[in-house]
């Protein structure tokens, strides 16, 4: 069997289908999987004798990123009025999403380290997040020295993308399941404030909140029988009286993936705050 491995995962892949089939040991020998039962919930042990993770953390983070409502931004990037203010202030920093020439004159869009300073003030800084990539506050945050724009529109109805992962290829398997799980902080308004799952391109859930303040959504999508045919479930903690139909997918997982959160508003009132994200993996034979 010929296979290969990918940079910083222990994981031997066959090369002719991609699937898992081994482990790379820390001294550099092979372990091919020969047959694997399950142990428990989060291990299965080889025929050979080595236990490995059942279920992987593909991501994981609880630093604040969001959509901030429309506002205005003066010199030196002074965010100095929301429309609608956050429900708390966000001192110790927050990532927040601004639409293009809203931080200063030729700024892109994207999301901008920012900390603030009361519910609708604060200090955005020329750090831009980049995903699939660390969320991690910048060292040192760098000033902004430009005139300030003046009032921004935020951008509506787009998916703006808030957290964002690499699922290696072959990680669920062909019975595996990939599962979402946010907790949200969101002004309350009869206009929907969205919360998306991705993979790759296909869109398996959207959930939208209105009259609450604190939303924990999930979403699971199961490899069904094929690393390339899914279907996906979804549901609000702690209670949710809705239904939605499954969606189905045909995405390739036997090949690295990306899966990501994206949040979307429908009025620039409006705001949402991803408090808090993971992804996890798990396989399936």
């Amino acid at each position: 069997m010929n296979t290969y491995v990918k940079t910083n995962l222990p994981w031997l892949y066959d090369a002719a289908t991609g699937d898992i089939v081994g482990l790379k040991d820390s001294d550099g020998g092979e372990t091919i999987l020969v047959k694997a039962e399950t142990l428990d919930s989060t291990t299965v042990l080889s025929s050979l004798g080595k236990i490995l993770p059942l279920t992987t953390t593909v991501l994981q983070s609880a630093i604040p990123v969001g959509i901030p409502s429309s506002g205005t931004v003066a010199a030196n990037g002074a965010l100095t009025t929301l429309t609608t203010p956050f429900l708390e202030t966000y001192g110790d920093g927050v990532w927040l999403f601004f639409p293009a020439n809203a931080v200063y004159a030729g700024s892109q869009a994207g999301s901008y380290w920012v900390v603030m300073a009361t519910t609708s003030s604060g200090t955005i800084y020329d750090n831009k997040l980049v995903l699939p990539g660390s969320d991690h506050p910048p060292t040192t945050p760098t000033p902004i020295v430009a005139a300030g724009p003046g009032a921004y529109v935020q951008s509506t109805g787009v998916s703006i993308t808030q957290r964002s992962a690499t699922v290696p290829g072959g990680t669920l398997g062909a019975h595996g399941v990939l599962s979402y799980r946010s907790a949200l902080r969101h002004n309350s308004s009869a206009t929907a404030k969205n919360w998306r799952a991705f993979l790759n391109a296909t869109v398996f859930s959207s959930i939208a909140s209105t009259s609450t303040t604190l939303s924990n959504w999930n979403t699971r999508v199961y490899n069904t029988g094929s690393q390339s045919k899914q279907i996906s479930t979804r549901w609000i903690a702690p209670h949710d009286t809705g239904t939605t139909d499954p969606v189905f997918g045909t995405e390739d997982t036997s090949k690295d993936a990306s899966a990501e959160i994206s949040h979307y508003l429908a009025a620039d009132t409006d705001w949402i705050i991803n408090l808090a994200s993971i992804i996890t993996a798990s396989y399936g034979e």
